[in-house]
């Protein structure tokens, strides 16, 4: 058995359960209580603005053109690059094509992407309360 937060009709959530509900309900026993969920209502995410996409796009292009931080996992990237580099013809195929793949779909669609978002941005209204 799945177990899931979220079904077609019912929709689940973990249940916190404090200090004292574990005594009042459980005699303290915690084994197993952190497995009980609860049907409540959906919570709905909301959608990003477009200034917010913006910002983000503009950070993943600084991000993969190395004048951000580097991300979490980099490390992890460039030691999978190096050994399919040093390894058989098939495997440095594949890092040259996902190479190009990363460079120019990618990082490419996201750059022009950028300056469409730009223009959107400067023509919708600000929200009320904002600068």
């Amino acid at each position: 058995m799945k177990l899931t937060n979220c079904t077609d009709t019912i929709h689940f959530r973990k249940l916190k359960v404090s200090k004292e509900d574990t005594v009042r309900y459980f005699k303290d026993e915690k084994w197993g209580t952190r497995d009980i969920f609860a049907s409540g209502d959906r919570v709905r995410k909301r959608q990003p603005s477009l200034r917010t996409i913006l910002r983000l796009a503009k950070k993943a292009i600084d991000k993969a053109e190395g004048s951000g931080a580097p991300g979490k996992h980099v490390n992890f990237a460039l030691k999978v690059v190096q050994e399919m580099s040093t390894g058989p013809d098939w495997a440095k195929e594949v890092e040259s094509t996902l190479e190009q793949f990363v460079k120019d779909e990618l990082l490419g669609s996201l750059k022009k992407l950028v300056p469409i978002l730009k223009e959107k941005a400067n023509r919708a209204p600000n929200p009320v309360g904002s600068k």
